[in-house]
């Protein structure tokens, strides 16, 4: 049977819909009215309120305000007059921290029972109190009938209930910064107008000077797009910084074969570090510049190993460019950056990567290795047999490690609930005492081939700690082509590092914890696993002795990989081509 034209079995859809963690709920969430508990319970309501009592919302504007965020909104409270609101306590909830509203009541009218109010506020979050916060957190309004007693109201807050029609328009606040910490705070607005605060580091699109500049290119694009000829594909990497992965290989590729109509964005550092040869420079952007803004608002087809904000900047603030990418008015060619059969797409943290539900737009293609993890789409992404393209990666055509490759690398998967608890308490955290416990395990004698690369947004929060002579400024590339062993617990560098022929050992210590801060389950098991699976350091040091001595069951372990990701013989890269122009994502190459 041919691989690449095999249909793809048990297309069943997974009824699972879990709650998105980072959009939150699909509709705001209503007033509601709770029974007495007891008193020494906070922050729960302890009074029964009218169930006709209303409240309506819409956000007016923001400015900077030093270290801080200051939001302006209109409230327009229906209540019962015998619940005297008149003094009542409105503020902003955000996790634990309250944040209380500055108002102005312009106008009062009574109806019978009934009392409405219309009230300007002001609100100032001081970003200080969020360092710890999760990346995403949900903003609630509340009001208490007595500061510090009953609470009358708690509801989700939206960007404009009063016009339903504006919570479709393009939003964003201003970005405030605390530069001793490297963080960056802004609220923002989720595609079903739900606003939420969200902590990240800065970007390069938050300078003034970058928002200007954006807002022009996108002004451009509806102007002079129309009129000018472009190219309609972008092609990227991992925060448009790198080129070691299988958009660059698919982009030289390209070139090679006199394809045309394509960009490869990258920064300036990016294409020298990586020393692009000159004859692939004519197609290169660099980001951050006007074309690349301009041809981002005008781009057709996103091919990539991330998703599509990687394309501008991962979590960006500006209105417009946020609004392109939640529109999904484009193609997206899925490359991946590693065989994602690791953690089950049905988790509650996997339902960006599903489709219509999360960042794919309605025209999406996945590169997948084999009709396994084709299924795995399949089922739990809710793709199509027709949009899975079973090539297999092409950055597996050049499976390159050295002859002696020695080193022995410690690379954990990312972890999202641990991202803020790492840069705030590193100590504390989880993802900390599992590297410490890992380097424990290896033999003394190896210490010095040690090379532990952590996730990127926790590799900067770790530079000062006693971690960090361990870590390497070298690409992935580099630092796969060196690797005896590599240990990880989901990350699906492990395909990669198999695949050239390092031996991979699986962590599976916290396997539990981890897939319940996930919201779902392992795919790969103990019976599929292609190397030993460990649960504690005794395991962990025996399996490392056994690789070093070459006594693991290679022969074993590849015909479980082989299950997995099937042997294209170095032609993924052209077959995906194929398949691309077939398509028409891509126009014939130059005679």
């Amino acid at each position: 049977m041919n691989i690449m034209e095999s249909p793809v079995s048990n297309q069943v859809k997974d009824e699972q819909r879990e709650q998105d963690l980072e959009q939150g709920p699909s509709e705001p969430l209503q007033e509601i009215t709770v029974p007495v508990i007891k008193k020494k319970r906070r922050n729960k309501f302890s009074a029964k309120i009218d169930k006709r009592q209303k409240l309506r919302h819409a956000i007016l504007g923001f400015l900077p305000w030093r270290k801080a965020l200051l939001a302006f909104g209109l409230l327009i409270h229906k209540s019962n007059k015998k619940n005297d609101v008149s003094k009542g306590y409105y503020y902003w909830k955000l996790g634990t921290q309250k944040h209380p509203l500055k108002k102005l009541t312009i106008l009062k009218v009574s109806r019978g029972k009934w009392e409405y109010r219309a009230i300007l506020y002001a609100v100032k979050i001081g970003v200080k109190r969020h360092i710890t916060a999760k990346i995403h957190t949900p903003v609630t309004l509340c009001m208490e009938i007595k500061k510090g007693g009953t609470i009358g109201l708690r509801r989700r807050l939206v960007y404009n209930d009063l016009l339903p029609f504006f919570r479709k328009l393009p939003f964003s606040s201003h970005v405030a910064r605390l530069k001793q910490h490297n963080m960056a705070f802004y609220l923002r607005k989720a595609i079903n107008g739900n606003i939420y605060l969200t902590v990240r580091e800065p970007n390069l699109t938050d300078a003034p000077l970058q928002r200007m500049k954006l807002n022009a290119a996108y002004v451009a694009s509806k102007i002079a797009g129309p009129w000018i000829k472009h190219p309609t594909v972008l092609i990227y990497e991992k925060k448009a910084e790198k080129y070691e992965e299988s958009a660059a290989i698919l982009y030289e590729r390209l070139v090679d074969r006199g394809y045309d109509g394509f960009k490869y964005v990258i920064t300036d550092e990016g294409a020298a570090r990586y020393g692009i040869q000159k004859r692939y420079h004519e197609n290169l952007v660099k980001k951050g510049s006007f074309q690349h803004y301009f041809l981002f608002f005008l781009c057709e087809t996103f091919i990539s190993t991330e998703a599509p904000a990687h394309a501008i900047d991962l979590r960006v603030a500006n209105a417009f460019a946020v609004n392109k990418i939640n529109n999904k008015h484009y193609a997206y060619i899925f490359l991946q950056h590693g065989v994602m059969y690791m953690v089950s797409l049905s988790s509650k943290a996997r339902k960006a990567f599903r489709k219509l539900e999360g960042a794919y737009p309605e025209t999406t293609r996945i590169v997948a290795s084999s009709n396994l993890e084709a299924s795995h789409f399949i089922q739990h992404g809710e793709f199509s047999p027709e949009d899975i393209y079973i090539t297999g990666l092409p950055k597996f055509d050049k499976p390159f490690r050295h002859s002696d490759a020695s080193k022995i690398v410690i690379m954990p998967t990312w972890r999202p609930w641990e991202y803020n608890s790492v840069r705030s308490s590193l100590l504390e955290s989880g993802y900390y005492r599992m590297l410490t416990k890992i380097i424990a395990s290896i033999p003394e004698e190896q210490v010095n081939n040690i090379i532990v690369l952590p996730h990127p947004l926790f590799k900067e929060a770790m530079a000062g700690s006693d971690l960090a002579h361990y870590f390497s400024d070298e690409t992935y590339e580099q630092v796969l082509q060196q690797a005896a062993i590599l240990i990880t617990d989901y990350s699906s560098i492990s395909y990669d590092a198999f695949n050239r022929g390092a031996e991979v050992i699986f962590w599976w210590a916290d396997k539990d914890e981890c897939m319940e801060k996930y919201g779902g389950y392992l795919m790969l098991e103990e019976a599929t696993a292609f190397g030993p699976v460990v649960y504690d350091q005794h395991s962990l040091s025996a399996s490392i002795d056994m690789a070093l001595e070459g006594e693991l069951d290679r022969e074993r372990y590849m015909q479980r990989f082989r299950e997995l990701v099937y042997d294209f013989g170095g032609g993924s890269t052209d077959a995906l081509i194929e398949r691309l122009e077939a398509d028409g994502f891509l126009k014939p190459p130059r005679p």
